[in-house]
């Protein structure tokens, strides 16, 4: 691609020839070649500047930085105010701006955006509208699954996923926004028909510092929007309604509220199925779901105000989603029972995700005892870790604390804040998380609820700079099915 196309609606400074043909973007170094442009910016941990002199050596054809202090290091080189939102610019300009031929759901939230992403996808493919997702999990486009490493994939590699996306044919794709991809300038250059937001509470505090921080993050993307756009917005949240009321765009409201486009009027719960009456556009509807717990049913809201604004009808949103059934990978998914015995993996890694998900449980299992497994990442923010503990206090009979990736910090010191949320000396700490789950489930009685939580479908452990492999869901079955 020449670079008057690469380059197009970038404002940089620097004089370069834009007849000169690039074949390929990088902003790792190692990949840089003769045909290439290299896009240096500064990460958490390393800043790419710190390799341009690495670069020059392979004389790639353009580098672009958001530094004075290498403009003359280089013939060809141009400076931007913020390389990050420069690699999303021209990352969609070398990928022929995709985002702007298919549809694009973007889902952002402290809990709830891998499940209302997941819903949505499900019920367009039923209805014969083939849509591919991006997140947690991974991206899955046409039922084949891809790892990513990442929430939200930086710009380049989104905007390369995107294309894949349109020129397979599929005209609807569901994303994950993550508040650092937000921050980091992943997503500046995509076009968002649809943007949700689920809710907001403590997380990533390590890394926004500051709730306000955290919101302003995730405003982003509903603050970016054109006016043909849509936000589809829990206003039970007062984040929400504090997005809902500045939004520029067209606006979609859920939640329990009087005035909801999308009111919730009553559910009834049991361990396997809900029934759900709303509210939707004014007209009233009831139908079932196998999905469990409110929190389901807020992601089921937002899914159908995501459909409702790509113009897709209520009643056959609704048709579709109580003719299927929905599992969520590693979200509230019941990995086996045995006799009177239930047990439950969860990604639920917040206060608000461990209140969500014990009260409901309590709610549809009153009478059973309620067990629990989890730990707290490492290196992550540690002011939630005394309340995810005070929380699993307050509905466990048992808990069992244990690690979960503690990375490189000190696991010992991950415990302390652990234990601090405590009122009594009712939990059990076991370093190994294998032996914490098998504890667990030789303690259970009949009629009891094993909840493991943290890591859902995750097939890892990471201690220090080593990856191990380990499986919540593999665990159980072994120990449950051995005995």
């Amino acid at each position: 691609m020449k670079l008057d196309k690469l380059l197009k609606n970038l404002d940089y400074r620097g004089e370069i020839d834009l007849s000169i043909d690039v074949e390929k973007i990088s902003y790792d170094s190692r990949k840089i070649d003769k045909n290439s442009c290299f896009i240096a910016f500064c990460g958490i941990k390393t800043d790419g500047h710190n390799y341009i002199k690495d670069v020059i050596e392979k004389k790639p054809k353009l580098i672009i930085v958001d530094n004075d202090e290498y403009m003359n290091e280089y013939e060809f080189i141009i400076k931007v105010e913020n390389s990050r939102k420069a690699l999303s610019k021209i990352s969609s300009n070398f990928y022929g701006n995709p985002s702007s031929e298919i549809n694009v759901i973007g889902v952002t939230g402290t809990n709830g955006k891998t499940s209302t992403c997941l819903i949505t996808k499900k019920i367009m493919d039923s209805m014969g509208q083939k849509c591919a997702y991006l997140g947690t999990l991974g991206f899955i486009l046409n039922e084949n699954v891809s790892s990513t490493g990442y929430t939200t994939p930086e710009s380049l590699e989104l905007q390369s996923i995107l294309k894949l996306i349109k020129d397979s044919g599929t005209q609807h794709s569901a994303i994950e926004v993550s508040s650092h991809s937000l921050v980091q300038e992943r997503v500046s250059s995509t076009d968002f028909d649809v943007a949700v937001f689920t809710n907001l509470s403590q997380d990533h505090l390590d890394y926004h510092k500051t709730m306000k921080e955290y919101f302003n993050a995730k405003a982003k993307l509903f603050r970016n929007l054109n006016n043909n756009s849509t936000s589809v917005i829990n206003t039970d949240d007062f984040y929400g309604r504090t997005l809902f009321e500045e939004s520029k765009s067209q606006r979609i409201s859920f939640g329990k509220k009087n005035k909801s486009d999308i009111q919730l009027k009553k559910i009834e719960q049991s361990i396997s199925k809900t029934q759900i009456e709303m509210i939707i556009m004014g007209k009233n509807f009831e139908f079932e779901t196998n999905l469990v717990g409110e929190y389901n049913v807020y992601n089921i809201m937002a899914s159908i105000g995501s459909l409702i604004s790509l113009d897709f009808k209520i009643e056959d949103i609704l048709d579709s989603l109580s003719k299927q059934t929905l599992n969520i990978p590693g979200r509230m998914e019941l990995v086996c029972k045995k006799n009177n015995k239930y047990f439950f993996i969860d990604y639920a890694h917040t206060p608000d995700a461990f209140k969500q998900i014990f009260s409901n449980i309590k709610k549809v299992k009153s009478k059973d005892d309620i067990l629990c497994v989890f730990g707290c990442g490492g290196d992550r923010d540690a002011t939630k870790r005394a309340r995810m503990a005070s929380i699993a206090e307050q509905y466990c009979k048992k808990v069992y604390v244990t690690t979960d990736n503690p990375r490189s910090e000190n696991i010992q010191q991950i415990f302390s804040d652990i234990l601090n949320g405590f009122q009594t000396n009712n939990y059990h700490l076991i370093e190994d998380r294998k032996k914490a789950i098998e504890t667990a489930i030789d303690s259970m009685d009949d009629n009891s609820v094993l909840l493991v939580l943290g890591k859902g479908r995750e097939n890892y452990q990471i201690i220090n700079e080593s990856q191990f492999y380990f499986s919540d869901s593999d665990t159980i079955k072994d120990i449950v099915y051995e005995s």
